[in-house]
């Protein structure tokens, strides 16, 4: 009796061991996948904006440089086109996230239904992500331009205006224009956020609602968008360490 309580004792320290070691692995795998994104991270953004920052405290011509303590923050606080910029940056930011964040959450539920070639939409609507903020700043500029730009061009054809607008002439225009570029390229990365959201939520749930008598609204309103609160959460924070950013670098 006593050799068979050992062997199941043995048994169950064996499994128990097997269970560590298989979570011990996929710990070691997860740390190993997002190790290259974290060194990437330090190293082309968190070093270069800490060297960044370092000149806070220096005054540069473009050949030398002295240290100057709190100065420049002192001239900055207290110069009227600094809090401009900064009021500038809450209405961009949050202007941009009031369009974006429904935008992505709506393209995000109609490519995860049965949409004919939603592979390629994903992709289409992700690869504005990945274009550098410069070229996306040169091709909006040339887009907005007074005289030869498309956009006033357009809006001339259709008669909606008869000459055309100086887009970055106006404060409140600029703006707009800025928020439409920036909407434009980075809304596809929150709509992968919102799909893998959609991935993980149990088909059961809308089965339930359906015997239920739930219609696609109600669904949505009652299971898809509770779900998705934590992937909400979590594009929430990367857009206020954004806006920070955006902050120092004003």
């Amino acid at each position: 009796m006593s050799d068979t309580k050992k062997t199941v004792r043995n048994r169950k320290n064996n499994r128990g061991y097997g269970i560590r070691q298989a979570k011990r692995q996929e710990s070691l795998q997860s740390y190993a996948m997002i190790t290259p994104q974290l060194i990437g991270f330090l190293v082309f953004s968190l070093y270069p904006l800490l060297w960044v920052l370092r000149y806070v405290f220096y005054e540069y011509d473009g050949a030398n440089e002295s240290f100057v303590g709190l100065e420049n923050l002192i001239r900055a606080f207290g110069d009227v086109a600094y809090w401009r910029t900064v009021v500038n940056t809450f209405i961009i930011s949050f202007g941009k996230l009031i369009v974006e964040l429904p935008l992505a959450l709506l393209l995000a539920v109609i490519l995860n239904e049965s949409v004919r070639g939603k592979s390629a939409f994903r992709l289409i609507f992700f690869m504005p992500n990945i274009i550098s903020v410069a070229i996306v700043g040169i091709v909006f500029s040339y887009m907005f331009s007074t005289f030869d730009g498309i956009v006033n061009n357009f809006l001339i054809n259709i008669g909606c205006i008869s000459e055309p607008i100086d887009w970055f002439a106006n404060r409140w225009t600029a703006n707009i224009v800025i928020m439409i570029a920036s909407t434009w390229n980075s809304f596809g990365v929150n709509m992968i956020y919102f799909l893998s959201g959609l991935l993980n939520i149990p088909r059961e749930l809308y089965e339930s609602g359906s015997i239920d008598g739930a219609n696609k609204w109600q669904q949505f309103c009652h299971i898809t968008f509770p779900q998705l609160a934590s992937v909400s959460q979590i594009i929430l924070i990367i857009t206020f360490l954004l806006f920070l950013v955006r902050i120092t670098l004003f």
